[in-house]
């Protein structure tokens, strides 16, 4: 019999559960926020898309499922016009976001 602990605050809750033994992944939610770093408002339509750190790309069809794929298959995703998108069901992980486009008034400026 297998013991897994689940922390919650300053409590943790020790309950005894029955598997198979195959991996339990841990399933989260991501929400983004973007806004402009100069005025804090909020950045509609931007897109990009969310690599898990071993290089898989989310993937989030039309049921909300959501498979790792390659790049070429990822979903682009995008900020609606309050500058937010939720992701839901992911696998817990590192995530990197990968900007694919940036707000119109953007210019992209080098440091000397």
């Amino acid at each position: 019999q297998n013991v897994i602990k689940f922390a919650k605050g300053d409590r943790t809750q020790t309950d005894e559960l029955d598997w198979d033994g195959e991996p339990i992944p841990l399933i989260g939610n991501l929400q983004l926020n973007k806004k402009d770093s100069d005025n804090d408002k909020n950045l509609s339509n931007v897109t990009f898309k969310l690599q898990k750190q071993d290089g898989k790309y989310v993937k989030q069809d039309e049921d909300g499922k959501i498979s790792y794929v390659e790049e070429a298959d990822a979903t682009l995703f995008k900020t609606d016009e309050n500058g937010e998108v939720k992701i839901e069901k992911l696998t817990v992980g590192k995530y990197i976001i990968k900007d694919k486009s940036r707000y119109k008034s953007y210019t992209t400026s080098k440091s000397n």
